[in-house]
């Protein structure tokens, strides 16, 4: 009987352990993040905030595991991929990369406030290694690790887990223009692990997503702002000819990797222990916060 007790609390904290790590996440690694950029010693920022992701997703995945005592292999599903899901996902997000250059872009075009600021050098490669490689990596060990293993254990049905896994994952990357776009992707992530059940889908299809972002980054290929804003529409109805022509190719590799990965039939489980009280005053706080963040920035 006590052991039913403790299963049951356990099973009603769990979900408040992910929103108070997701809480820590995002309230307080900005500031530790300004502090190491002041204190950079001639480091490039790229390198700095790929360490400081590394450090910051480890941590709390880490005390999910060590409070919830699960092994890894379980929460972070590590199953393999397989040659075909990794071909249909690789056509996913090629497919997936100019619709989202196009957001973020297109905003910035029509007067958006502009918060990408120019290269402090052209080093794309350094910025496909940290940002395209190194942070996607460890950031979808967290958000489709513990955050969205969490939700699937308390009985959150898909569509719910990856409304709240997209909008975590955009409140993280702050910006009302970044929660946009990295929301969309976002849920694109959440459904190649829903399909595939393994890790391994949502990183590669964020390492294809954030490295492409750089390469085609037209920062990387101007002088100047000035010269930005210049080639910024040319940019947009290149990004937009490619969307319609890749599209297709998006909906094909959508429909074959459903196709490739039969869903087991799931039994219902009850989702009352999943949202407590003490979860949404947790999250109507992160809400206020990013909104604050976004009109003091």
């Amino acid at each position: 009987m006590n052991e039913n007790n403790t299963s049951n609390k356990m099973a009603t904290i769990r979900p408040n352990i992910v929103m108070l790590l997701f809480f820590l996440f995002v309230v307080i690694a900005p500031t530790f993040f300004t502090s190491w950029l002041d204190n950079r010693g001639g480091v490039h920022d790229l390198i700095i905030h790929a360490v400081f992701i590394v450090e910051l997703v480890t941590i709390p995945v880490l005390l999910y595991l060590l409070i919830t005592r699960q092994k890894p292999k379980s929460v972070l599903s590590l199953s393999s991929l397989g040659l075909e899901n990794g071909l249909y996902i690789t056509g996913l997000s090629l497919a997936t990369v100019p619709i989202i250059s196009l957001l973020i872009y297109g905003s910035i075009s029509f007067g958006g406030r502009n918060y990408i600021e120019m290269p402090t050098f052209h080093t794309i490669w350094l910025g496909i290694i940290t940002g395209g490689i190194i942070i996607a990596t460890f950031e979808e060990l967290f958000f489709r690790g513990p955050v969205f293993h969490e939700y699937r254990r308390q009985g959150v049905s898909f569509w719910k887990i990856a409304l709240i896994t997209s909008l975590f994952f955009g409140i993280a990357h702050s910006g009302i223009i970044q929660i946009s776009y990295t929301a969309v992707w976002a849920f694109i992530m959440a459904f190649v692990l829903y399909i595939t059940r393994s890790i391994w889908a949502p990183i590669l299809s964020h390492i294809i997503g954030n490295t492409l972002g750089h390469v085609l980054n037209p920062m990387y290929y101007v002088d100047s702002y000035v010269d930005f804003r210049d080639v910024l529409p040319t940019y947009l109805i290149v990004m937009g000819v490619v969307a319609v022509i890749m599209l297709p190719v998006g909906i094909i590799c959508w429909k074959k990797l459903v196709a490739n990965n039969p869903k087991d039939e799931e039994k219902p489980v009850a989702e009352s222990k999943a949202f407590t009280v003490s979860y949404w005053v947790l999250f109507v706080i992160i809400i206020a916060l990013t909104i604050l963040r976004e009109v003091n920035s």
